[in-house]
């Protein structure tokens, strides 16, 4: 079969509205052989130009925001992509006075809650409020009830899966709540009660159905003396058990650090804080449910700067321990992601923060209540922001500027041949035609699957070109052999926030020819 072009329609069909788009994907089938009307007693193997391609690249739903200006939407291949904040809060209706605070997300109930802290005046000024954020619809509610713990600056707040509530830990005086289905304080009343009165850390461990509480000090106080006492919650038990002598060697006493517990290795980790001495702390410590570990040294490049207050969550999805902001001799502005091998910057914030953060496991996001930038009543805040990411470890959902969510997908190609072939491509529509808006694109790449699979593989974005321009050609020469024979591509779109509401579809035209 010489010179025998053959091609594979590829259907992407994107709808488009004011507020949100989505992209649904067609099947991507297989192509292999023949040309049409060939018989089998023509078919000459030495001469094949053959050519399959599988795989999808799928794309899902998400929203967009007044100010986003443009949205990058790429199939992953082991790349990084771009880490954003989003404020949405929404002037209408209701919403907790400025003030920093205790944050946990509810998964049975599907909503970001919000315990006490201070407002607005001076930091002494606290309040035992209890609100909650529904990320569907953007409001807030305050849901408190005349049955709540006294008034709590700092506190321990988890979601405790086991029993579908809400747990807080709180002092002075020293008490254990759950927040039942009335959104009443359930006073629990365990005994004995952990030594920490206050800015202790706490996370759930979902392994083992235990709340884990870190450090804190005896009384309140910056002065106070630090612990560095390890306690666990039982709350099927209804019991607090001191676990320090049994955990060998533990974080020094230390107060004003955070933990998140990693679900997909099954630790809790914790970072910062401040010692004995006032001296901030950037260690990371992970803990097993049987020893501490301090794994600060073993971590290969930067780590998170020194701090107390760090806001942190664990994104489930990611597989990631999500940590932002904090304070040092003043707020920072960063955010970092560590994935229990290192850490990485992954973006600033606009403006320097002590923040609240936890992650909605149904929305894949990560919320965040803004708190205050420098000790006094004129910074403090009541905004609210979502924190989005995607990298190459993001399967099978993330969002890339707040607004845009996918699957991980990209097309493989194959020579399933005998001789080397050049794949070309283009499509029924270019960027403008198929997207359209301010400055669209629509772009796609190679990347070797296979070494030498394609010695001269373009592996820079291009934009795809229109049926009535000269195809771009992707791979000169594809080679046949058995272990260099494949690549994969992976599509970028660049979807401006003016793009006209309708429904757009493209398709992309792939052809082997022989090299």
């Amino acid at each position: 079969m010489k010179n025998n072009t053959i091609a594979l329609l590829i259907g992407v069909l994107i709808v488009i509205s004011i507020s949100s788009f989505f992209i649904a994907p067609e099947n991507i089938g297989r192509i292999t052989g023949l040309a049409s009307g060939a018989s089998s007693t023509s078919f000459n193997l030495t001469e094949e130009v053959s050519l399959k391609i599988s795989g999808s690249v799928n794309f899902g739903a998400g929203r967009v925001y007044p100010n986003a200006s443009s949205a990058i939407l790429e199939s992953s291949l082991g790349y990084l992509y771009s880490y954003n904040i989003f404020d949405i809060t929404e002037d209408n209706g209701p919403r907790p006075n400025p003030r920093w605070t205790n944050a946990v997300y509810d998964q049975s109930k599907d909503i970001f809650v919000i315990y006490g802290s201070s407002f607005p005046d001076t930091l002494d000024n606290s309040v035992n409020e209890t609100w909650t954020f529904n990320l569907s619809n953007g409001q807030w509610t305050n849901i408190s009830t005349a049955k709540r713990p006294p008034v709590y600056a700092n506190v321990g707040l988890v979601y405790d899966s086991s029993i579908n509530s809400v747990v807080l830990y709180g002092a002075l005086p020293r008490g254990t709540y759950k927040l039942n289905s009335s959104n009443d304080w359930e006073n629990l009343n365990p005994s004995p009660l952990p030594s920490a009165g206050t800015h202790m850390a706490m996370a759930f461990d979902s392994s083992r159905n235990v709340s884990v509480l870190f450090g804190g000090v005896p009384s309140s106080g910056e002065q106070a003396a630090k612990l560095n006492e390890t306690w666990e919650y039982n709350a099927s038990l209804n019991l607090w058990v001191n676990r320090t002598a049994n955990v060998g060697a533990s974080p020094t006493q230390r107060a004003y650090c955070s933990m998140a517990f990693d679900s997909s290795r099954n630790v809790s980790v914790l970072f910062g804080g401040v010692d004995m001495d006032l001296s901030y702390l950037n260690e990371t410590w992970e803990y097993n449910g049987a020893s501490w570990s301090n794994v600060t040294g073993i971590i290969p490049g930067k780590i998170p700067a020194k701090r107390s207050y760090p806001a942190m969550t664990y994104d489930s999805l990611r597989k990631k321990v999500i940590l932002f902001a904090g304070n040092t001799a003043g707020y920072l502005d960063d955010a970092w992601e560590y994935n229990g091998t290192n850490w990485a910057n992954t973006t600033k914030i606009s403006e320097a923060r002590r923040a609240t953060i936890a992650f909605d496991s149904k929305a894949n996001k990560s919320i965040i209540f803004y708190g205050q930038s420098i000790y006094v009543s004129s910074t403090l805040r009541n905004d609210t922001f979502e924190y989005n990411a995607t990298d190459e470890d993001f399967n099978p959902l993330g969002a890339i500027n707040g607004t845009w969510i996918f699957s991980r997908g990209f097309i493989s190609i194959e020579n399933d041949g005998t001789v080397n072939i050049s794949v070309n491509y283009t499509a029924n529509k270019n960027a403008g035609q198929f997207i359209g808006g301010t400055s669209p694109s629509f772009m796609i790449k190679g990347v070797a699957a296979e070494a030498n699979a394609c010695p001269d593989l373009n592996t820079t974005y291009a934009e795809v070109p229109n049926s009535t321009q000269t195809p771009n050609v992707l791979c000169p020469m594809l080679k046949f052999q058995n272990d260099a024979d494949l690549f994969k591509v992976p599509v970028n779109l660049t979807v401006p926030s003016d793009v006209p509401s309708g429904a757009k579809n493209a398709t992309i035209t792939f052809s082997a020819v022989k090299a």
